[in-house]
């Protein structure tokens, strides 16, 4: 492994002990179509299957992007967050203040810049060697994140609710050490808070805040699979007893390498709370013992597909700029963005679960026709006998 990369998995494990990741970037709806549907979302978080992608990928973009005179709104959020991506908050929270002094934002603008810098005010602060005795880049990332909020309240089942959620936790237990409330706890609490808002978002679409799926989210679209905080209290809030036994496994497989916790002190009651709760346990077992290590290296290998892929397709083309980049890439799960491109077509079996996905609703309505049909059908045949036979007793008499 070369120094960048070892660098790289430094910063990104430093990051990961809680890894908010409310991010915005050309890549961010792409990344949500990709688990959408396919599945548990809380197995998909905690094996690490979903997109994830070389320092090398978010580097072309650098590059592509500081080699043009002017940039869009959108863009300045696609160089920030490649810039994020690689560790460096710095650079992208000055690149991202960029956008509060340029005009024509809508509020889409705004709700991207809002989730962004408090995103990256976070990771600083996540850097910093005194952060639980200097909490105010976190305090301020919040408060942005409080605005993305208020001007999207509804976005993405709940992600945002679930990252300042977590930064609000982070604050009080780092605030006040006697604190013993666990992250579960805390996210319960402010679910049951948030349940009656039926939050809506910018384009009309309710989202019920789910603490699960948020905290799903932002491992998904972050590096959170790889925080133990997150995995003990996916395992915990998770209602599904497989989903508990990933999370469990992956809990296990994080504290035992080692990675940092924000309360380690903590772990001990949420785990208390977790063998409190009533579920199938052989379907837990097989979720740790069997599901688990299944799952995890599926997605280790589709992950080292796609890096080779990329690191040889990047000789010749780029992702940001080639639309078609990804065009021969055989992966076993699709790249849904690639839908894009005229000549982009799902692999075999994608294909035949999308069709019968966007088939389901006419299957169901013509099977309920014909449930319904043969009630009447019954209904009426029955009927006629009846009639027919007082009609012949009426004719014998």
């Amino acid at each position: 492994m070369g120094i960048r990369r070892v660098i790289f998995s430094f910063l990104v494990g430093l990051v990961a002990a809680v890894c908010l990741a409310c991010i915005w970037d050309v890549d961010t709806e792409r990344q949500e179509e990709y688990f959408r549907g396919y599945g548990s979302a809380v197995q998909d978080a905690m094996t690490g299957h979903f997109l994830r992608f070389p320092p090398e990928y978010y580097r072309s973009r650098i590059s592509v992007l500081e080699a043009r005179p002017n940039l869009s709104l959108n863009e300045i959020d696609d160089l920030a967050v490649a810039h994020d991506r690689l560790g460096e908050s710095e650079t992208a929270i000055k690149i991202i203040r960029q956008k509060a002094h340029l005009e024509g934002q809508e509020n889409h603008d705004a709700y991207r810049y809002h989730a962004n810098l408090g995103t990256f005010l976070a990771h600083a602060w996540l850097k910093k060697p005194d952060r639980f005795q200097n909490l105010d880049l976190l305090k301020q990332g919040k408060s942005h994140i409080d605005r993305a909020i208020e001007i999207n309240p509804g976005a993405h089942f709940g992600r945002e609710f679930a990252q300042r959620d977590l930064m609000a936790w982070v604050i009080q237990v780092s605030e006040n050490r006697e604190d013993t409330t666990t992250l579960a706890e805390f996210m319960r609490r402010r679910e049951r808070d948030n349940a009656d808002r039926s939050p809506t978002s910018l384009y009309g679409n309710p989202n019920p805040v789910d603490a699960k799926l948020g905290l799903a989210g932002l491992v998904m679209l972050g590096n959170g699979w790889q925080s133990p905080d997150l995995a003990l209290t996916l395992a915990v809030l998770s209602t599904d007893p497989k989903d508990k036994g990933v999370a469990c496994a992956r809990f296990l497989d994080l504290q035992k390498a080692g990675r940092p916790g924000i309360r380690e002190d903590l772990w001990p009651a949420q785990i208390k709370q977790l063998e409190a709760i009533k579920v199938d346990s052989s379907l837990m077992r097989e979720g740790m013992n069997k599901t688990y290590p299944a799952r995890l290296e599926k997605a280790e290998e589709e992950s080292a597909a796609r890096d080779a892929y990329f690191m040889e397709k990047i000789q010749e083309s780029d992702p940001y700029t080639d639309p078609e980049f990804w065009k021969d890439y055989t992966g076993d799960r699709p790249f849904h963005f690639l839908e894009e491109s005229p000549d982009f077509q799902l692999p075999p079996d994608e294909a035949a679960k999308a069709r019968q996905r966007s088939f389901l609703p006419l299957y169901l309505m013509v099977g309920g026709g014909v449930v319904v049909g043969g009630i009447l059908l019954f209904v009426l045949v029955k009927v006629g006998t009846a009639l027919l036979g007082r009609l012949r007793n009426g004719i014998s008499r």
